[in-house]
């Protein structure tokens, strides 16, 4: 596994997202208490759902540059209440990225999704 960042504090889960369009590193990277997380990562919105106890449970991948956000939407709507998501986006993600989506990912606690911006 891949380090990043700074070491873990015993008994707080340390998190580190790092996200860039296409002109700007073009990554999606997710570390967990300083190692990197195992997903799958594509170009448009890269979302690592967590268990209960913060280890990686499932990775998806929703390129909503060519096909569209209805995936993405669908997927965030069928979590539980209070599962604990990390959200990434890579290379370019805001061309068919609607306002469903949008407010799908603030409702999970998303707070610079408004920033979102061609390959930005």
């Amino acid at each position: 596994d891949e380090e990043c960042c700074e070491t873990a504090v015993p008994g707080i889960m340390s998190v580190v997202v790092r996200s860039a369009g296409h002109g700007n590193g073009n990554l999606a990277e997710f570390y967990l208490n300083g190692l990197r997380a195992s997903a799958v990562v594509r170009r448009g919105i890269n979302i690592l759902e967590l268990r209960d106890d913060g280890a990686p449970k499932k990775s998806m991948s929703f390129d909503t540059h060519a096909s569209g956000s209805d995936g993405l939407v669908a997927f965030v709507d069928a979590l539980a209440e209070g599962t604990r998501v990390l959200v990434a986006a890579r290379d370019e993600a805001a061309s068919n990225f609607t306002d469903a989506a949008r407010a799908a990912l603030e409702d999970c606690g998303a707070h610079l999704i408004r920033n979102l911006t061609y390959r930005g």
